[in-house]
């Protein structure tokens, strides 16, 4: 994000920096930490965001693969991997993947609207992570506060660049 607020692509390898993310795309389309790792909602939107800053999302093949694994994470909230429980914060990291691919009219908003308000902690304010979980937390917070974003619920974001929009205008 850095090379893409100030324009200092010429300060790192772009080619190497995109070799290294194709190369941690797992068998289903998605992105891991690295070669040959599991395919995480977190690395998938760090990479998805990466490559579209460096003007590159255009070129990687068989988006409609990606796509179909980020949909495919949204069971009511989002999960950031195959077969694990839902999770507030992956309603940022799945919902911003799709926003970035431009198909945020995918994410179904209503319902993970309902997810992240099982989430709030009422008492003192805050998401946590899962509904029975009875303590909130930072990361939970800003992330589910995100996805609320990304369902329409708030104003919108610059997904890319994890800031809202208004932010990102009033500092241009």
């Amino acid at each position: 994000a850095i090379c893409y607020i100030l324009d200092l692509w010429h300060a790192i390898d772009v080619d190497k920096m995109y070799a290294f993310i194709v190369e941690s795309r797992s068998y289903d389309a998605a992105f891991g930490m690295g070669p040959t790792c599991e395919s995480h909602g977190g690395c998938t939107y760090c990479a998805v965001a990466a490559l579209a800053m460096m003007g590159r999302l255009p070129a990687l093949p068989d988006k409609d693969l990606l796509i179909d694994w980020c949909v495919k994470r949204q069971h009511f909230g989002f999960q950031g991997r195959i077969e694990k429980p839902m999770d507030s914060c992956y309603s940022f990291w799945v919902g911003a993947s799709l926003d970035i691919l431009g198909v945020g009219m995918l994410i179904d908003g209503e319902s993970c609207a309902q997810f992240l308000k099982q989430c709030e902690f009422t008492p003192v304010g805050g998401f946590q992570k899962f509904p029975e979980v009875q303590q909130p937390d930072l990361l939970h917070s800003y992330f589910s506060v995100c996805g609320l974003s990304l369902c329409g619920l708030l104003p919108p974001m610059c997904a890319h660049l994890n800031m809202s929009r208004r932010a990102l205008d009033e500092a241009a």
